[in-house]
């Protein structure tokens, strides 16, 4: 039998769901546990602002319908957003079955085993590092360009400092309590949404240069569908780290999967919405092919032209506040799968140790926080550009999501087929990681063979898959040597009991 099956299932309370997670008290999970109490709105903020939505709009919009499919991209959120949605039903059914938190790590080792449970949490750890410091170089762009444009500055100095001072903010701030991350995060989201909605009224409105009548649908297969849906995909992260928030939710069992559908939903007709905006507001011809070239400048010259001066500062300052809420988000769940581990005493112990005073993974804080430093300092050491440096580290990032996500898929569907006690409906069981399996088997397959695009360079591109094949290897490596030199550490690998 599979090591995947080799521990017993916890009691299953009713409707298959585990009677550990229902008696989970409202005030926080009991001592030596992560502590919080957030409710659906607070953890979809934490997702949102992972996802950075006026970066989005700002910098990837203009490159997706510039580069990609064009006309179709607003169509393409949508097609991107119902595939998501199918993935999220099979890994909500897999959840409920879930106690510990762990994200990528606890689904792939119930559902394929401990090696390639181990092996994908080094790789979502690679994965977030990547996208923190590749996001903590785009904080250092935001803060340049809003001192040239609003301030007037000639120059905002070293971009590496603004990036070591973001740094330096966010591993102080993730050592607090998750309440206080998830304020801060819901603050910059407020603020950021609003701007997008202003300047997207604006548009539809007034009309562009060729009108407001986008004709989307035939449209939709023009140009690089392929590289609209991987740019797209990267635009729609975040929501599944919500599962590594399990212990500091008022309600697992409800919070996690209605935040999931929220973040996907409102992403999707969120971009959706922006990007036809956009298309509008800059025509449908030559307007939206030079976008590229400049797309952040492209994005808040229409802003300006639509909503006004004042929005279009508030937008200059939003884009860094963007940037720094999307670090803070991934550096809290950087820290929880090293939490994860530390717990399951795979990694040193003292990384799943909890903070008496504040609740959070305070040592795996500084330590995702070090980890993220490193990264920061290769390009800083080499001379390194900070968009070069962000947009190879997205790359990175954006991958190793995509490899998760497929191997999520699989798990799901094999964990149901291994786990005949755990109740789930046949669509969340089985027909929707099948269907989620089919769209992202094919975006990996997309995303590998177009990564040098991504990237920017194909010798950029080898290095990262091979990269991203060792650090996963070297973790599966680590639970076979577990296996053969501790059979007890080997046992808690992914582990679900309380």
């Amino acid at each position: 039998m599979s090591d995947a099956m080799s521990e017993p299932d916890a009691p299953l309370g009713g409707h298959g769901v585990r009677s550990a997670e229902r008696v989970v008290p409202a005030s926080g999970p009991p001592d030596g546990k992560l502590r919080g109490n957030l409710g659906t709105l607070k953890l979809s903020f934490t997702a949102l602002a992972f996802n950075a939505p006026l970066l989005v709009v700002g910098g990837f919009v203009p490159v997706i319908t510039a580069v990609g499919n064009g006309l179709g991209a607003p169509i393409a959120f949508v097609a991107m957003g119902a595939l998501l949605m199918v993935f999220s039903a099979g890994l909500n059914a897999m959840a409920t079955h879930m106690v510990r938190p762990g994200a990528f790590y606890a689904y792939i080792a119930r559902g394929l085993g401990r090696p390639p449970g181990l092996g994908a949490a080094f790789l979502a750890i690679l994965t977030y590092v990547a996208l923190g410091a590749g996001t903590f170089s785009l904080f250092a762009v935001a803060v340049g360009d809003f001192s040239s444009t609003l301030l007037g500055a000639s120059g905002s100095g070293p971009w590496w400092i603004w990036a070591l001072v973001s740094w330096a903010t966010v591993t102080i701030l993730s050592l607090f309590n998750v309440e206080l991350s998830a304020k801060v995060l819901g603050v910059a989201m407020l603020f950021e949404i609003a701007v997008i909605a202003i300047w997207d009224a604006r548009v539809f409105w007034e009309g562009g240069p060729d009108g407001i009548a986008v004709p989307v649908f035939s449209h939709f297969f023009d140009g690089s569908p392929a590289l609209t849906f991987l740019f797209i995909a990267m635009c729609m992260t975040g929501f599944e780290s919500l599962q590594v928030f399990r212990e500091e939710t008022r309600d697992p069992v409800r919070t996690v999967p209605q935040a999931t559908y929220i973040v996907v939903a409102f992403l999707a007709v969120f971009y959706a919405i922006s990007t036809y905006a956009y298309i509008v507001s800059e025509g449908f011809g030559e307007g939206v092919i030079n976008g590229a070239t400049n797309p952040t400048g492209t994005v808040l010259a229409s802003i300006e032209r639509y909503a006004g001066s004042v929005v279009t500062d508030a937008a200059s300052l939003l884009l860094m506040t963007s940037s720094f809420a999307c670090t803070l988000a991934i550096q809290n769940i950087t820290s929880r799968y090293l939490y994860a581990l530390g717990r399951d005493q795979v990694v040193p112990a003292k990384l799943g140790q909890v903070s008496d005073r504040h609740g959070s993974p305070a040592v795996a804080s500084i330590v995702s926080g070090a980890m993220i430093l490193f990264i920061i300092l290769i390009p800083v050491l080499g001379g390194g550009e900070p968009i070069e440096t962000y947009t190879v580290l997205l790359g990175l990032g954006g991958y190793g999501i995509l490899l998760l996500w497929t191997l999520t898929s699989v798990s799901v569907f094999v964990f149901f087929r291994r786990n005949a006690r755990c109740v789930a409906g046949t669509w969340s069981s089985t027909v929707a990681p099948i269907l989620s399996l089919l769209g992202l088997g094919i975006l990996v397959w997309l995303a590998t063979d177009n990564l040098s695009l991504l990237v920017g360079n194909l010798r950029t591109a080898q290095l990262i898959l091979i990269f991203a094949a060792i650090v996963a290897v070297v973790g599966a490596g680590l639970s076979l040597w577990w296996r053969k030199s501790n059979p007890a550490v080997y046992k808690t690998i992914g582990r679900q009991e309380p």
